[in-house]
Order: structure tokens, then sequence, then C-alpha cells
């Protein structure tokens, strides 16, 4: 870390604008994956001997999983907001720091 911030070069920012990238792409992928997962699993479990409690239980457990994944599809716009934001404000350390000027 240290060695991110005595960087003059700007390869800080380019390393951190390269992590917000890989996450972009990380995220969906892995939502996708855990969706196939998820779609499999639930699919193929059987409810046929199951009391009423337990059919309850099943598809509570299911439902949550499903609600789970939809609200997560909004990671990637979070982290991209993140990214604007951590850019924005990386620019104005960076060209304080090279100025000499403070707040």
């Amino acid at each position: 870390m240290r060695s991110l911030r005595k960087n003059k070069k700007g390869e800080g920012m380019f390393a951190m604008v390269l992590t917000f990238i890989i996450l972009l792409i990380a995220v969906p992928m892995t939502l996708i994956i855990g969706v196939a997962i998820n779609h499999s699993t639930s699919s193929g479990i059987s409810q046929a001997g199951y009391s009423a409690d337990e059919n309850a239980t099943v598809t509570s457990i299911q439902g949550g999983t499903t609600t789970a994944f939809g609200l997560m599809s909004n990671a990637p716009l979070l982290i991209g907001a993140g990214a604007i934001i951590s850019i924005i404000v990386g620019a104005f350390a960076f060209a304080l720091g090279r100025t000499g000027g403070g707040l």
C-alpha cells in the first residue's frame, strides 16, 4: 500500500481501475453460476414425502434464495458507482498531491 501512495506516475490509479473492472466482470459471472446451481439443486428436491411444515420450510428457503439472487443483480451497479466515485476522489487527491496544495 505504501508503494501506491509514493508512486508519482499514476500506476496506483491504474491498479484501482483495473481492480474495479475485474470486479465488474467477476461478480456477474459468479451470480450466473450461483443461479444455475440454485436452480439445479432446488428443482432436484423431491417433496413427495414431506409434511406440510417441511414443504413450507423448503419453499421459504427457495423463495429467499431467489430473492437474494435478485437483489445481488444490483451489485455490479453498486460496484460501478463505487468505481466512479473512487476515481473522482483519487484524481482530486492525486492532483492535490502533485501541486502540493491543501484543503
